[in-house]
């Protein structure tokens, strides 16, 4: 896990949280390297933002990529580990649906291990995730990297069958209490291992009260976007069943195959079809049209 500090325009800033995929690939919410009014917008249950007239929710323009500092450790202090090179995002104009991004550092981060990636959007309710962000500092005041385990996920449309009314396409949600402003971006990963479930990207309500609701981008469902960044300089990453793949190379080059040689040569579609029909029943339940905010830290003036 990274943390996230991209310097903006006018001495202002935004933290989030970020996963490192492959050497030079962090994956994150896309409203933490895109401009956003920082004002509270409304979604509708299925994920269509509700127009206030004056661009709250609309994603702007993206921030240069070089901005984005990536940080490691529990409580970053030092220099910066990375910077951003190219920013690849999602075509969505707007923060309550498709708020994935990925960035591409301008040099390796060496680990002995990456998260690696979900073959299918399998998620169910019920289903119980590991949820890692920096967003203590809406308590502390401190930047620290905490863990949850055990959080439930209580909705969910994989974007394979009928659309849910309650969640947008590709995004599962978790209730209240459990991930608040600073974690945005930050992973929700298996119970067992380091795959890569979901990103955070927005809050519905209080962070600290039990009845908020957090929305998750399901991972599975941008596997194109994933495989652009990483063959434009990510470098290679790995399904969570490829238990015996070598570990990613860290050379930054081009390899138009790098993506698929580490999936097991197997297409994203392939990989989606065993689960049309276990998705074709999708839960239909209609949610409450509340505010909700894109789950960063507010920009403002150090």
């Amino acid at each position: 896990m990274v943390f996230l500090h991209v310097e903006g325009a006018s001495d202002t800033w935004n933290d989030c949280t970020g996963t490192l995929i492959a050497p030079r690939a962090v994956v994150t919410a896309k409203h933490c390297v895109a401009t956003v009014p920082d004002r509270p917008f409304v979604c509708t249950g299925d994920g269509e933002l509700i127009d206030d007239g004056a661009g709250a929710g609309v994603f702007g323009a993206p921030v240069e990529p070089s901005t984005v500092q990536i940080y490691l450790g529990t409580s970053p202090l030092e220099e910066p580990a990375a910077l951003g090179k190219r920013l690849f995002q999602t075509g969505s104009f707007q923060a309550c649906r498709d708020d994935l991004a990925v960035v591409v550092l301008d040099r390796a981060i060496e680990l002995p291990a990456y998260s690696t990636l979900p073959r299918s959007p399998d998620t169910q309710i019920g289903d119980e995730l590991r949820l890692v962000g920096y967003g203590t500092g809406q308590r502390t005041g401190l930047v620290e990297r905490r863990e949850l385990p055990n959080v439930r996920v209580t909705d969910v449309d994989p974007g394979l069958g009928e659309p849910s009314t309650s969640t947008p396409p590709r995004s599962f949600v978790v209730d209240g209490n459990t991930v608040c402003i600073g974690d945005s971006g930050g992973p929700a990963l298996s119970m067992e291992g380091d795959t890569l479930i979901g990103v955070y990207s927005r809050i519905t309500g209080d962070c600290l009260s039990l009845e908020s609701r957090n929305t998750f981008m399901l991972v599975a469902g941008y596997l194109d976007l994933l495989e652009e960044a990483l063959n434009h300089g990510g470098g290679v990453a790995y399904f969570a069943d490829d238990a015996t793949a070598p570990p990613p190379s860290s050379n930054g080059t081009d390899n138009a195959s790098a993506f698929n040689c580490a999936l097991g040569g197997r297409g994203v579609a392939a990989g989606w079809l065993p689960f049309l029909s276990l998705w074709a029943l999708s839960l239909l339940r209609r949610a409450r049209v509340k505010p909700v905010r894109a789950a960063r830290r507010p920009e403002r003036a150090r």
